[in-house]
C-alpha cells in the first residue's frame, strides 16, 4: 500500500493545486511563492503551459501578474512560450464588457448634426482612464490612457485627429464616405478595417493594423481620390504604402521605417491594453517603466546605473504599481523609496 506520508504530489499535480489557489485569488505570500516555484524547474513552467490550454477560467489570469527575471536562454524561451499562451486568452478579457461612453445627450445632438451632413466632436481619456466612443456612423474608438481625438464627420469625408496618446478605430464601411485619421504629419485612411493608431509625438506614429487594410500617405488626399481608391482597389498605385492585417508600421522623425509582420501572439500583446494589461517580453527595465508612466501619474527614476540594461518579462495589471514594485523586490532585489507622490526611485541595495 501507498505510504501517504512519504506521498511527494507529481508536478502536473502542484500544478494544479497551484491553479485552484489562483482561482481562489492569491495572497502576496502565495505569489511570491509561485514565481519560486515557477523557477525552480524548467519542468515546472512546462506544466504550467499545458494546463494553461485547457484553463477555462480566463479571468484567474489576471492573478498571474508578475515579473521574472531572463537569466538564459532556454529561461527566456519557456517564458516566450507562456506570454505567448496568456496572450491568446488574455484577447478574450473584458470582451462583453466594453462600455460606451458618450453620453445620451451627446449622442443626440451630435446624431442631429449626422443628418445635417455634419458632425465635430472631441473625445477624450485621462491618465490611467479607457472608454470606448460609438460614433454616429455606427464606428467605434476606443481611446487608451490619457488620449485626444477630435472628428469631423462631412457629407463626403470622415476626418479624424488624433490630437495625443493611442485609439484603435473600428470603422464602419462606406465606400462614397473615406474615414481619415490624421497624426501628426501622416494620414491613415481605412479601407473598411479595424486598426490602432499610437501618437508619440507630431514626428513618432504607430500603426497597426489587425483587420482590413490601411493605405498611409504623408500628404492629406482630397475625398474623391480615396473614394475612387476605396471602392476600386484596382487604381490603388504600386507606389501607395497600404497596410494589411497583422501589419504594424513605425514612423520615427517623419520617416516611414520598414513595415513589420507580427505573428498573432506580437499583434495580441501590442493591444493588451484593451484588456487592462501589459505584456513584457525582454524589454529593458527602463523602457517598461516609460510605458508604465503612460498609465499613472507616477514616474521611475532609477538610481542605480546597473539597472539601466536589465531586462524583463511577464505580465500585469496596469493599475497595480504596488503589484509591480513588490515583483521587483522578490525577483530583482530592486528597492524602491518613494521621494515624493510622483516620483519612486529604484536601486539595488550596495
Amino acid at each position: 500500500m501507498l505510504n501517504k506520508d512519504n506521498f511527494t504530489p507529481s508536478v502536473k499535480e502542484q500544478a494544479i493545486q497551484w491553479f485552484v489557489k489562483i482561482e481562489s485569488g492569491l495572497t502576496t505570500s502565495e505569489r511570491r511563492d509561485l514565481v519560486v516555484w515557477c523557477n525552480q524547474d524548467e519542468l515546472h513552467h512546462k506544466t504550467l503551459l499545458n494546463l494553461s490550454s485547457s484553463w477555462n477560467d480566463l479571468n484567474a489570469l489576471k492573478d498571474l501578474n508578475g515579473l521574472f527575471p531572463l537569466e538564459s536562454k532556454k529561461r527566456s524561451h519557456w517564458f516566450k512560450t507562456i506570454i505567448g499562451i496568456s496572450l491568446i486568452t488574455i484577447s478574450l478579457l473584458l470582451v462583453s464588457n466594453q462600455v460606451f461612453n458618450t453620453s445620451p445627450d451627446n449622442m443626440f445632438h451630435g446624431f442631429l448634426a449626422y443628418l445635417n451632413g455634419e458632425t465635430n466632436q472631441k473625445y477624450k481619456t485621462h491618465i490611467g482612464e479607457k472608454s470606448t466612443f460609438k460614433l454616429p456612423d455606427g464606428s467605434s474608438i476606443t481611446l487608451n490612457t490619457d488620449s485626444i481625438v477630435d472628428i469631423a464627420f462631412y457629407k463626403n469625408h470622415r476626418k479624424l485627429t488624433l490630437v495625443k496618446g493611442e485609439a484603435e478605430f473600428d470603422v464602419q464601411e462606406d465606400l462614397q464616405r473615406p474615414f481619415t485619421v490624421n497624426a501628426g504629419k501622416t494620414s491613415f485612411t481605412a479601407l473598411g478595417t479595424i486598426f490602432n493608431v499610437y501618437k508619440e509625438s507630431n514626428e513618432n506614429i504607430e500603426l497597426l493594423v489587425s483587420e482590413g487594410r490601411v493605405l498611409i500617405s504623408d500628404t492629406p488626399l482630397a475625398a474623391k481620390q480615396l473614394i475612387k481608391k476605396i471602392s476600386t482597389p484596382y487604381l490603388i498605385a504600386d507606389d501607395d504604402i497600404v497596410l494589411h492585417s497583422g501589419e504594424k508600421a513605425n514612423i520615427e522623425n517623419n520617416i516611414l521605417k520598414p513595415i513589420q509582420v507580427l505573428t498573432d501572439s506580437q499583434l495580441k500583446q501590442n493591444l493588451a491594453w484593451q484588456n487592462g494589461i501589459l505584456i513584457f517580453d525582454g524589454e529593458l527595465l527602463k523602457n517598461a517603466l516609460a510605458e508604465v508612466s503612460r498609465y499613472t501619474n507616477v514616474k521611475f527614476t532609477i538610481v542605480s546605473p546597473e539597472l539601466n540594461q536589465l531586462k524583463i518579462s511577464g505580465y500585469f495589471k496596469t493599475d497595480d504599481i504596488e503589484g509591480l514594485l513588490q515583483s521587483l523586490y522578490y525577483n530583482f532585489d530592486i528597492h524602491y523609496k518613494q521621494q515624493n507622490p510622483s516620483n519612486i526611485l529604484l536601486m539595488v541595495d550596495s
